[in-house]
């Protein structure tokens, strides 16, 4: 082969590299999520406050901690990109990752006025959706890969292209299955113009276009963003509706009847890979059940936090009809774009208080993650209101009091902003471990789970509630005798703020309706811990002493050892000992320090993983 064959066909490639087409969709492949479980938010627009600051408050600065987020909900429309700049946005998306927070979802489509189709569907409603949509996607020609008529590929192809170094997530419209008609939406097989069984109707929907035309954005969606960034991910659009989830599955972008053809061979399934979804529990009947003669109600926290998984699941029997259950083809990953309960209710119907809240906060984050979810958007950063101007549930969901009653960087937040943080700060960076979690040994009246991090392992615990309208709950525990809890500690909800530990006497926890965290080890070998090998006897004494006491040590193998001593906050007090050598037999340590009165705390850890905690008392 010459060098010129060589050259154009060098060139070929290339170009085909840039501009080409995917040649898969989700019934052939959809990539695992390599990174961590995101805690996200959504943002909304506060009188005085640019995005960039409410970053800084919601993730932290340096100077401001932050409340426990590391992830972004934002959209990036057509009709904003075009009035301002398609790069408006990118250095704040820079900023929030030089904050911490990155792999960002954002959701696109809303047509300017000159891009919106023209045309009623739905007689004296104009279509919410783009014209042109079925211009071919492609054309490579006029120096761009995709087709400048087709306005939609056009917009989101630039869109995907500025920001795909900080957006992970592309969610296709907001609340596409939002309805005009919950009868028809909702109603169940068999009942006249139901979803499950005919085409949702453009006078049914939000969107007021055919649904033939929003599996099409899903199509185009599809292959521009996986052209341009293969390790993105595709999203319906924060969808609630079953019904309309079973529709995008059964049919094709096909304008005419949405059936299968040489031009339209795929049902909408194939142009997602991730199931974004929308739970609001308080009020999608999460919360009551018919018995046949009136409803029976259920508006507790565990209901309410069980019930986010509850909607996965019937989400997944939709999927399991079609094919997407990992057998015949790929399973679907999942995320919430949008969550939360009220703080209040104004309704006796539905369920709404503050303890409740921080509760649903804590319980919800545990489910998600015990049952896969990639990341959790709470709504809201702020409540949409000042607190004496509630009237409404969805306007006492903000993790702060309403931001337009301050001037950054000033901001008060809520308990579930503080029981948000506190969640954050033990749980980011691990992963649910299933294994722990079933030696665990919990009773019924028992629920949580234990996540393992590189350093530490931590088990969040709660006795379940039961009662309507009451979060009272309580139970003991005796922890199984091959667990300890580090320090004898426990974490409340809201140790984000306070700092403060409650002091355990035994491993026997008193547990009530609120969630607690524990440090916890097991000397036993599981598939993410380090084998612990060997023992350590540890005593001290005079105990009580007046600050002058004597540990010692014995160890079956020779060890090295690292010996703190900690006040009940926790803080370092005295290094009695760093990276020292033990001997097999008895080894001593003397500590001689000047104390105060009051409780305190021995940490012994040796290099091979094996911890002991002792208490000291000082008179």
């Amino acid at each position: 082969m010459n060098k010129q064959i060589i050259f154009l066909t060098a060139l070929l490639f290339s170009i085909s590299v840039v501009f080409g087409q995917v040649n898969y969709t989700a019934l052939d492949q959809v990539k695992p999520n390599a990174g961590k479980f995101r805690y996200g938010i959504n943002f909304g627009v506060y009188a005085g406050w640019l995005d960039l600051q409410t970053a800084d408050v919601v993730v932290g600065n340096g100077t401001l901690p932050g409340i426990g987020i590391d992830a972004i909900r934002g959209s990036l429309p057509h009709f904003f990109l075009e009035e301002w700049n398609y790069e408006i946005r990118k250095d704040w998306y820079a900023h929030y990752e030089s904050l911490g927070a990155n792999d960002h979802l954002v959701f696109v489509g809303y047509p300017s006025e000159e891009a919106r189709d023209t045309k009623e569907y739905c007689s004296g409603f104009q279509s919410e959706l783009f014209e042109s949509l079925y211009e071919p996607i492609w054309d490579n020609n006029n120096g761009t890969p995709y087709n400048e008529n087709n306005i939609y590929a056009a917009y989101l192809y630039k869109t995907v292209e500025i920001h795909k170094d900080y957006v992970k997530y592309w969610e296709i419209m907001n609340e596409p299955d939002f309805t005009t008609d919950w009868t028809v939406a909702f109603g169940q097989p068999g009942q006249p113009g139901n979803w499950w069984e005919n085409v949702p109707q453009p006078c049914d929907m939000g969107i007021k276009a055919p649904f033939f035309h929003y599996v099409r954005m899903m199509r185009i969606s599809w292959e521009i963003i996986k052209s341009v960034d293969p390790d993105a991910y595709v999203l319906t659009g924060g969808i609630g509706n079953e019904a309309f989830l079973d529709a995008l599955c059964r049919y094709t972008d096909n304008p005419t009847d949405g059936s299968v053809s040489a031009d339209y061979p795929h049902k909408g399934g194939a142009y997602f890979d991730v199931l974004s979804y929308h739970t609001y529990p308080h009020f999608d009947n999460t919360l009551r059940t018919f018995n046949g003669l009136d409803w029976d109600y259920h508006r507790h926290s565990d209901r309410a936090a069980n019930g986010v998984i509850a909607k996965k699941e019937s989400f997944q029997q939709v999927l399991d009809k079609y094919g997407f259950d990992g057998s015949q083809y790929p399973e679907k990953l999942w995320l919430i774009s949008e969550m939360n309960v009220p703080r209040k209710t104004f309704s006796n119907l539905y369920f709404g208080s503050n303890e409740g809240q921080i509760n649903f906060t804590i319980k919800s984050l545990v489910k998600v993650q015990q049952h896969g979810l990639e990341q959790v958007y709470f709504y809201n950063v702020s409540d949409n209101q000042p607190e004496d101007q509630i009237g409404y549930e969805f306007n006492a969901m903000g993790q702060l009091k309403y931001l337009g009653d301050y001037t950054y960087p000033d901001y008060e937040v809520n308990d579930q902003g503080i029981a948000l943080k506190t969640t954050f700060d033990f749980l980011n960076n691990k992963t649910f471990d299933e294994k722990l979690t079933n030696e665990l040994n919990m009773p019924d009246a028992v629920d949580g789970g234990v996540f393992i991090g590189t350093n530490d392992t931590v088990a969040v615990l709660w006795a379940k509630t039961a009662l309507d309208q009451s979060e009272d709950a309580f139970t003991t525990f005796p922890l199984p005798n091959d667990f300890t809890i580090l320090n004898d500690q426990a974490y409340e909800w809201n140790y984000s703020m306070t700092n403060l530990p409650r002091i355990l006497d035994d491993n026997v926890l008193a547990l009530n309706g609120t969630p607690v965290f524990f440090e916890i080890s097991k000397n036993t070998t599981t598939s993410k811990t380090k084998e612990l090998v060997g023992e350590l006897k540890v005593h001290s004494f005079p105990n009580p002493s007046d600050g002058q006491f004597t540990i010692e040590i014995f160890a079956d193998k020779s060890k090295t050892v690292s010996i703190e001593l900690k006040n009940i906050q926790g803080q370092i007090i005295q290094e009695i000992a760093k990276n020292q050598k033990l001997n097999v037999g008895k080894n001593q340590f003397d500590s001689n320090e000047k104390l105060t009165s009051g409780l305190y705390f021995l940490s012994i850890k040796t290099t091979d993983g094996i911890t002991q905690n002792l208490k000291i008392v000082i008179l």
